[in-house]
This record gives structure tokens, C-alpha cells and sequence, in this order.
């Protein structure tokens, strides 16, 4: 059987050299790789000495989602290994995933995946809550993440690919959703072990978070007095589950994440709505003058938080209208009382930003022009960055 590795790169060559890197200890080796240059500012160069390498390069920018397509689409034999470029695989994932493959009514086979097990903040943050656990048992799931997967070439022709899946991110839903209307099973076989190696900043942490999850939650936000009742249960009841777990942890910044992602969902979601006429512009007036007027007593936290805010494009700002806030509002920021007498804000003013600024000093997070192209996106989608 002929096997075609696909990966993919966009100004991310370091990452995409620890792959072919990685590739050289497999106990199963492709017979041919094809990696597509997403238009990369400086294209990648591979080694010449590896004859089985066929670059793509595509002059413009298209997106992930349509650079994988290329590949997959384009990659020879059959069998395609599709591998984002941060990704390592164990030696064995191949010969641990290949038998579940041939299998004629398996369409995809993914493993379990393991995250950079690295000290800083997100690091711990992404290893605590952003897990699938489907991949950690083996057997059928009805949907996987798309970094790593193993598929029949004539499976990804019967289901049409990506089916004209389009967007920046979401490409492994559509997928998976395909397989399954085609009547094919999606196999989890957990011993293929992979290890997600990207280390984000929180800016591309927050950012790619809002990005996969604001289409489902503007689809069904309400335009009236259920608004902002609708946004307390899909933004900040999760956050104060995350908040229970992350003092279990004695993890403290933990929540300044999390209420660095609030701020961000809820303000593209208003934008969005408000860019739409969908909501009145005072809806949106409270939610920032509040959230500013919380932390207004403390400096260094107030300044860390804008800045962290404006390098992902967002500025809550305050408003005349909203020292008039509804009581919906006030209600809604009820878990800042808790915070406060807790001693969270204290603490974050006099240990806590001084610890993530030595830790932005001192971690090197992996750079990639696909977090300026979410920042472009979630720009886009809140009309209007001020709030």
C-alpha cells in the first residue's frame, strides 16, 4: 500500500523541520511527502536530500482549511497520513493506526494526543481543560480533532473531502460529519501516541478559542431581554466551573485566562450582533464600562489586561451609558464580588502580573500568520473594535 504523508506551513518552517525530523524514526515510513507552502512570507525550503518531499506552494495565503485540502486532495497512493506540522508522532503510530485503516468500513483513524508539557501559564492551562477525551479510549467516536489522522484515499473522494467547507478553522467537524452521513465509522486507536508541540501566547490561546466557537453561539443568541442571560450561561457559567478546578490546582492565573477569554468572546459576540443592527449600541456599553470599572483600582492589572486585549485587536472602553447599566448587567459581573473578596485582584496587582510578564520575558512561544489571520477575523467580526 502506498502511503503519502501531508503537511502543511505557513511561516511556521521551524515547526514543519521538527516533523520531517520526527518522520525519520518511524518504524513505518511514507512512501512519498507532500507539504503545501500556504504562502508562506519566506517559502519553505526542504531538504534536498529527502527525493520523496513535493512542495505546493501556493503564491497566496488561502487559509488552513484549504491548504489541507490541497494536500489531501493532491497527495498520491493510498493511504494519506495528514499531520499538522506541530505534531510528533510516536514510532509507532503508523503501525499501531495502519491495520484499523485497511479496515473497509473505518473512514478515519486517529490516536491520542498529549500536549507540550511546558512551565508556562497556557501551557498548564491548555494541558488542564483542553482535552479530547475521546481520544484517550480506544474505539469509535463520532468526531476527532484534525491534527493527526490516517484515511483511504478513495474515502476521501467518496465523501467529498472537506464537503466545501470553507472557513479559517472547523475543517475536521465537517469532516467527520461527512464521514458519518457516507455511513463510514471514525476510529480512536489510543496507543498511536501524539504530541502536540505549538506553545501559544495567551493573545493566540483567547483568539483561537473564540474563533471556533463563535458561529454555534451566535446561531442561537436571543436579540432581546434573553441576551444577556444567554451570554451568562454560555461564557461565564463554563468559566466558573473552569475557576472551581483551577483553585483545586493552585493555579490562580488560571483565571486571569479565563477572564481575559471572557472579555474577548462576549465583546466579539455584542460586535458582531451590534455590526448587524441585531442589538441596540447601548447593549454593549455596559459590558465594557463594567468590566473596566472592576478592575479600575488595580493598575498593573488593569494595564496588562488592556494590552493583552489590543495585541488581539479588542479595546473595552468606557461609556457614559454604561454607569446607567441594567440590572441584568450588574447581575451578570456578580462573580467579580467573589473574586475580590477572595483576594484574587490583590494578589494578581502584587505577585500575579508580575508573573506573567517574567514568564512573557522568558518563554518563546511558537509564532505563526495564522493568529494574525483569527485576529483579522475576530476584527472583522465585531463590526467595530470599541466597546
Amino acid at each position: 500500500m502506498f502511503l503519502t504523508l501531508s503537511t502543511y506551513t505557513y511561516n511556521d518552517g521551524e515547526l514543519l523541520g521538527g516533523l520531517l525530523e520526527n518522520e525519520q524514526g518511524w518504524t513505518l515510513r511514507p512512501d512519498a511527502i507532500s507539504i503545501v507552502d500556504d504562502g508562506s512570507t519566506e517559502p519553505f525550503a526542504p531538504p534536498p536530500e529527502d527525493t520523496r518531499i513535493k512542495l505546493i506552494r501556493l503564491e497566496t495565503n488561502q487559509g488552513f482549511t484549504t491548504a489541507k485540502a490541497t494536500g489531501i486532495g493532491r497527495a498520491a497512493g493510498d493511504l494519506i497520513l495528514s499531520v499538522d506540522c506541530d505534531m510528533r508522532l510516536a514510532p509507532d503510530w503508523l503501525a499501531l493506526a495502519m491495520p484499523h485503516a485497511l479496515t473497509p468500513d473505518i473512514g478515519l483513524v486517529a490516536g491520542s494526543v498529549a500536549r507540550y508539557e511546558g512551565g508556562d501559564t497556557v501551557s498548564r492551562f491548555l494541558n488542564a481543560f483542553d482535552r479530547c477525551d475521546a481520544l484517550a479510549v480506544t474505539g469509535e467516536a463520532d468526531f476527532v480533532p484534525g491534527m493527526v489522522f490516517l484515511m483511504r484515499r478513495e474515502v476521501w473522494q467518496a465523501v467529498g473531502g472537506f464537503g466545501g467547507h470553507t472557513r479559517l478553522f472547523g475543517e475536521d467537524h465537517a469532516l467527520c460529519t461527512a464521514l458519518r452521513q457516507h455511513g463510514y465509522r471514525i476510529f480512536v486507536e489510543s496507543r498511536a501516541v501524539g504530541l502536540q508541540t505549538r506553545r501559544l501566547s495567551r493573545a493566540a490561546m483567547c483568539r483561537r478559542s473564540v474563533v471556533w466557537c463563535r458561529a454555534a453561539l451566535l446561531q442561537q443568541m436571543p436579540h432581546d431581554d434573553r441576551l444577556v442571560p444567554y451570554l451568562f450561561e454560555v461564557a461565564v457559567k463554563p468559566m466558573l466551573g473552569r475557576f472551581e478546578t483551577s483553585i483545586d490546582l493552585g493555579e490562580p492565573l488560571f483565571l486571569y485566562l479565563d477572564l481575559l477569554y471572557l472579555a474577548l468572546l462576549v465583546s466579539t459576540l455584542l460586535g458582531e450582533a451590534k455590526g448587524k443592527g441585531q442589538i441596540a449600541p447601548e447593549a454593549g456599553d455596559a459590558f465594557g464600562s463594567l468590566f473596566l470599572a472592576r478592575l479600575a483600582p488595580y493598575k498593573k492589572l488593569s494595564r496588562l489586561f488592556a494590552l493583552d486585549l489590543a495585541s488581539m485587536g479588542c479595546r473595552l472602553r468606557p461609556d457614559p451609558k454604561g454607569a446607567a447599566a441594567s440590572q441584568g448587567w450588574q447581575d451578570f459581573f456578580m462573580f467579580f464580588e467573589y473574586l475580590e473578596k477572595a483576594g484574587f485582584f490583590a494578589w494578581m496587582e502584587s505577585v500575579g502580573v508580575a508573573r506573567l510578564l517574567d514568564e512573557d520575558a522568558h518563554t518563546t512561544c511558537s509564532h505563526s500568520r495564522y493568529g494574525e489571520l483569527e485576529a483579522a477575523a475576530l476584527a472583522r467580526l465585531r463590526g467595530e473594535k470599541n466597546f
